[in-house]
């Protein structure tokens, strides 16, 4: 039962769609295990999935960005701009919300 990993990816992504819109009626393993034989005859197309892949590579690229704007020394704003009405500071708190997968929206 070897799958590319892409494919795997793509499998857990539905499976975790189904899983959070509580589409799932059987068991989730069972709702896999289907996926995984959709795949090997080739009838599995990604649909709901694709908004999870969609999502964590927004994740990885946040992460990737806040890594390398602490490695600058980029992490904290001048000390002139107050931190609770500056724009700058309200788009990090959420990339760093994001980052955390504290916000678990599917849009």
């Amino acid at each position: 039962m070897d799958l590319p990993t892409d494919l795997a990816q793509q499998l857990l992504d539905e499976l975790a769609v189904g899983i959070l819109a509580g589409s799932i009626h059987a068991s989730p393993l069972a709702y896999l295990r289907g996926l995984i034989k959709r795949a090997q005859t080739g009838e599995f197309t990604p649909e709901s999935g694709l908004r999870i892949a969609e999502q964590r590579k927004c994740r990885t690229n946040i992460e990737a960005a806040l890594r390398r704007s602490e490695v600058a020394g980029l992490e904290s704003l001048p000390t002139d701009t107050p931190i609770v009405d500056s724009q700058l500071a309200q788009k990090i708190a959420a990339m760093r919300r994001a980052a955390q997968g504290t916000e678990k929206s599917l849009d």
